[in-house]
């Protein structure tokens, strides 16, 4: 699954050197929500700082023992502080002093077998 994201920098981008393919890691708010997104790969040679707005599309959804995340693949688009454009707002509020609650949430209904479905 892909999805399109964008949100603003709230803590200091995190490098990670120890993994086999380069690997950068941020955290972005968008009103009262966080969610951690790894840039891999070329994008994670960006130059990104706390404050700038960061516009992604085509993030892969992946999951890891029982952890879903967002990265990068070879063709997610990101934008640094993107331009604003007719009828796309970009107005960010990040609340001050409350516990984020996790942008990115999937829920699957139930399997059904051969069964249940008549």
């Amino acid at each position: 699954m892909f999805l399109d994201i964008y949100g603003k920098v709230v803590s200091e981008p995190v490098k990670d050197v120890n993994s086999a393919l380069q690997k950068l890691t941020l955290v972005l708010c968008n009103d009262d929500l966080t969610q951690e997104v790894d840039l891999l790969g070329e994008h994670a040679n960006s130059r990104v700082h706390v404050g700038d707005i960061v516009a992604l599309g085509g993030v892969r959804v992946s999951k890891y023992r029982e952890q879903r995340m967002l990265q990068t693949t070879f063709l997610t688009i990101v934008e640094i502080n993107p331009t604003r454009r007719p009828n796309q707002a970009f107005d960010i509020n990040c609340t001050e002093g409350e516990p984020k609650r996790k942008a990115f949430k999937l829920s699957f209904p139930a399997a059904k077998t051969v069964l249940h479905v008549q």
